[in-house]
């Protein structure tokens, strides 16, 4: 051994230095003063800290260390569940994705359906007491709105079929990169 035991001297107190280490500390030691000296210091650490008493009230330690034992299988239970939860999001949000498409395009549907029948919006808009109250706006504004389709959802038209198609398209294409960004880490983490 080269220079001070200062980092080997608790494996030297504890016995847990290999016999070709242990030789070289001893020697170092019988030449070393400052070494003996912070062995000896050490020995009276360790002793003064084995004639402390246990504190009472504590938990016998196999106890303490099942107990350990069970919030550790909790913690890995617990990340598998998650694993498990994300991988099965991960699959099925394109499914939910699709779904969500399916469901615009059938009420955009059936919304030009109903404006093809004559007197069927007005039926529907009578019977429709779900539909909450809007208050009287401006010509304008009333305008704008029914332009963007906002004002009544039975009034749909191109523009927002559109939006949903795009606004569901670009979800899509953010599940996609965050997909592929998450299966480079895995790929990272195992490799």
């Amino acid at each position: 051994m080269n220079g001070h035991l200062e980092a080997w001297i608790d494996a030297y107190l504890d016995g847990e230095l290999s016999a070709v280490h242990k030789r070289g500390a001893d020697a170092h030691i019988a030449q070393c003063q400052s070494c003996r000296d912070l062995l000896e210091q050490r020995k009276n650490l360790t002793a003064l800290l084995r004639g402390i008493p246990l504190a009472s009230g504590l938990k016998p330690e196999a106890r303490f260390v099942a107990e350990v034992g069970l919030q550790l299988n909790l913690r890995r239970e617990t990340a598998r569940l998650r694993t498990q939860v994300m991988r099965f999001g991960w699959q099925y949000f394109p499914v939910a994705l699709l779904l969500a498409l399916e469901f615009v395009q059938t009420v955009f549907m059936l919304t030009t359906i109903v404006g093809v029948i004559p007197g069927a919006d007005q039926i529907l808009a009578n019977r429709a007491t779900f539909l909450p109250r809007l208050p009287i706006l401006p010509d304008q504004l009333g305008d704008l709105l029914n332009i963007l389709g906002v004002f009544n959802p039975l009034d749909w038209n191109l523009f927002t079929g559109m939006a949903a198609v795009l606004v569901i398209s670009l979800i899509y294409v953010c599940w996609l990169a965050g997909w592929w960004v998450w299966n480079r880490r895995l790929i990272a983490d195992v490799g």
